[in-house]
């Protein structure tokens, strides 16, 4: 090899060397914000599930209607109205939450390739530079 062609190598390396570092910043930037999105959610379904009464309220008697339709709209809300309630929480969120998740480990397996691709690249950089370093002595 020439020292032409090392030069030009070893700038193609140091291009490909930033520009996986970029890459994976970018990378680790996702993630962190996927770590927040997941933290708010878990709050969120905390909310929730503090919140869960709310949807009974308020309370219907005898007094507010009558008879049959008072005892029926009480029924509803806590046969339907709640559950529906309490399906969000448990469904959507839960859903949302492991979709998250499961995205964060595809990006934090994308991050440590990423670091096993920088790494072989600078060893090849180091290799070239010692590659160089013995042309130049034998001119």
């Amino acid at each position: 090899m020439d020292l032409g062609s090392i030069n030009s190598e070893l700038m193609q390396i140091q291009h490909s060397v930033f520009s996986a570092n970029l890459n994976r910043d970018e990378k680790k930037e996702e993630l962190k914000r996927l770590q927040e999105a997941l933290k708010e959610l878990e709050g969120c379904d905390t909310d929730y599930s503090e919140s869960k009464d709310l949807c009974l309220k308020p309370e219907f008697t005898t007094k507010t209607f009558h008879g049959e339709v008072a005892t029926d709209v009480e029924g509803f809300k806590e046969d339907e109205l709640q559950v529906s309630y309490t399906g969000i929480s448990d469904e959507q969120l839960s859903k949302a939450k492991t979709e998250i998740s499961d995205q964060m480990e595809v990006i934090e397996e994308e991050i440590s390739s990423m670091g096993e691709n920088i790494t072989t690249m600078e060893s090849r950089h180091t290799s070239l530079m010692e590659k160089k370093e013995q042309v130049k002595d034998k001119q």
